[in-house]
């Protein structure tokens, strides 16, 4: 690390530190071994009515905001306090913009004030964007030294922060990423590490984690991500909050920093992360009816088509990806889901898939077709040394991973057409397994084989993936927390990675974590992924309903 470096990052923290108001900084933050969950105190540091604004439904907060019974700047300012206490416990932003979101939301509330009407359906509703999107007066930075003090204009905003403006949002703060989006924590020389409010000495994962901790602690109503191999599903699963990944074309990715252009064989995809279900339903109709293919060419013409569901749904279950066995607690809630799912009258089959391990490595090999020249020049650039997350992945030098040649990225995308057609078929002969004889309408597995790690521990991230390489939409469901189950004997491991994860099991750790379970469907079929999630959110509170009314 170059002295110069040191000192750009040390004037962003402290420039970081000093955004956040006198009156809102702890005197005394507590450490995480004293109090890994932060969730109850955190919320402790507000105002009554704060809390009452930050804990409200997202369609509740919504209604109130457009009658004007609350004030743009009364919630804008509730979130932020909550956004500034999760930032000093868990270093989950990297932009704290209270000036402007304050002029903006005093602006929407006189022209409601005026006129009587709100400007949209988000009308002076705060917003969380991840630290890729370009907003005014912000860095974007995506972890790199580099790009410091590069401030976004309002002509840089563009994609689905522009369509947030119009609907009325307010940008208040941007939140963590690992440097270059490319690993599944959240961390830079920056900013820092991110930890998960539920347990701080675990990880928030990534890339996505600053939105997912942030959520988790009620400090946003709605957080913009983004997903390239399990980057908003991760962090949402380990935060407790809901995540959808949407097919690649469906949303569209201008007015975001791309960390490597020209990249389309499985391409990032922007989505939404909230507390609630109903939020990633809104943001996916307005983000369609602002018909981004009238702007940016990747986007598909395809509005937002209501859907209606068959009375049974026929749903693939997914245990075990065949590289790693999910821990047991994660075995356990996903069992549970599916048996939930019966319990409500519908049909749930087990589904042998293609091999994920391909998967897996075809999406690495994507991922590194240019031996990661681009983050070891910005590195460079910066002064600064690469974080070892993302060195594990390109290579802690320049050259270290050698760049493949055309001839190899024409085979790459051979393998995945042959690959994405297999899985297709696997997907398709499950209607010989239903009892109704239609393939599975969707299919539920694990987020990951690992319910939560500290920083250097195992982690396993092989069952996101996946669906960015077939272009599938998913959903991260918010719907068990772990129970410190005892750890089985097994000698039959799948690999060396799955003996990693048996090993790295620790019930006192995992007791009550949260557990993500992941929904999956087919292409440009997020309507349906968002409808099917509704019905198995309310089969599984049905479920836990019964169960503990049986318990009294």
């Amino acid at each position: 690390m170059t002295p110069e470096a040191e000192q750009r990052i040390a004037a962003k923290r402290q420039a970081l530190a000093e955004a956040i108001p006198k009156e809102w900084r702890l005197a005394d933050v507590p450490t995480p071994e004293s109090m890994p969950n932060v969730i109850d105190f955190c919320a402790s540091q507000l105002s009554a009515e704060e809390r009452r604004i930050t804990d409200m439904p997202f369609e509740t907060l919504c209604t109130h905001l457009q009658s004007g019974t609350l004030t743009s700047r009364a919630v804008v300012t509730a979130f932020a306090h909550r956004a500034a206490v999760a930032q000093q416990l868990t270093s989950c932003l990297t932009e704290f913009l209270l000036p402007s979101a304050l002029a903006r939301a005093d602006e929407l509330d006189a022209h409601l004030a005026k006129t009587g009407t709100p400007v949209g359906p988000l009308h002076g509703l705060p917003v969380s964007l991840k630290d890729l999107f370009y907003v005014e007066g912000g860095d974007t930075t995506v972890g790199f030294v580099a790009w410091l003090g590069e401030k976004a204009t309002r002509e840089d905003e563009a994609g689905v922060v522009a369509m947030l403006r119009k609907a009325g949002a307010v940008f208040y703060v941007k939140t963590n990423v690992p440097t270059s989006m490319m690993c599944a924590e959240s961390i830079n020389n920056i900013f820092g590490w991110t930890r998960n409010a539920h347990n701080r000495l675990c990880s928030a994962a990534g890339s996505s984690g600053g939105e997912g901790t942030l959520l988790s602690l009620r400090g946003a109503p709605l957080g913009v991500g983004s997903d390239i191999g399990g980057s908003i599903r991760l962090p949402a699963s380990v935060a407790g909050v809901w995540g959808l990944k949407v097919t690649p074309g469906r949303f569209s990715t201008d007015g975001v920093r791309r960390i490597l252009p020209g990249q389309v064989l499985v391409p990032a995809v922007v989505g939404p992360m909230a507390n609630s279900l109903g939020a990633l339903q809104v943001f996916t109709q307005l983000a369609l009816a602002d018909q981004p293919w009238l702007r940016d060419p990747s986007v598909v013409e395809l509005p937002w088509r209501p859907v209606t569901l068959a009375p049974k749904l026929v749903l693939g279950l997914l245990v075990s990806d065949g590289v790693v066995h999910p821990q047991p607690p994660i075995e356990k809630a996903l069992r549970e889901v599916a048996e939930a799912m019966r319990d409500a009258g519908h049909e749930v089959i087990e589904f042998t898939p293609p091999d994920h391990g391909q998967a897996l490595a075809l999406w690495l090999g994507i991922m590194c077709q240019t031996g990661g020249e681009q983050i070891h020049d910005l590195i460079e650039e910066g002064g600064e040394t690469l974080i070892d997350e993302v060195a594990e992945m390109i290579g802690a030098a320049k050259g270290e991973r050698p760049a493949i040649t055309i001839a190899e990225a024409y085979d790459q995308a051979e393998t995945l057409h042959e690959f994405r057609a297999e899985y297709e078929q696997a997907w398709n002969e499950t209607a010989t397994q239903s009892e109704c004889g239609r393939p599975m309408d969707g299919l539920l597995m694990p987020n990951t084989g690992v319910v939560c790690w500290k920083r250097g521990g195992t982690v396993y991230h092989g069952y996101t993936p996946v669906g960015n390489v077939l272009h599938y939409p998913s959903v991260s469901m918010p719907l068990a927390t772990a129970e410190p189950l005892p750890k089985p004997a097994r000698d039959d491991f799948l690999s060396s990675v799955d003996e990693e994860a048996y090993e790295a099991y620790d019930p006192s750790m995992v007791k009550g974590m949260p557990i993500g379970i992941q929904l999956m469907g087919r292409r440009f079929q997020e309507e349906k992924v968002l409808a099917m999630a509704q019905v198995v959110e309310a089969a599984v509170r049905q479920r836990q309903a019964l169960q503990m009314a049986a318990s009294l």
